[in-house]
């Protein structure tokens, strides 16, 4: 129970300091974006975007991971 509630407080600290900086990047006019391109494929989305997407795919493979260790 105390690492699930770790693991939810860190996931949303992590969050916030995303969007955060998103709103400092705002003041500048510049928000950033991520563009990922393979072959004729590509993917443009925002950089807070894409910092909170990979921020949640890293606890959820964290997590994954956890489990099947233990």
């Amino acid at each position: 129970m105390k690492n699930t509630l770790y693991f939810f407080v860190s996931l949303c600290f992590a969050i916030a300091a995303a969007f955060l900086v998103q709103y400092w990047l705002n003041e500048y006019d510049n928000p950033g974006y991520v563009l990922i391109g393979i072959g004729r494929w590509s993917m443009e989305t925002s950089l807070v975007a894409f910092s909170v997407f990979l921020i949640i795919g890293f606890f959820i493979l964290y997590f994954f991971f956890r489990l099947l260790v233990g």
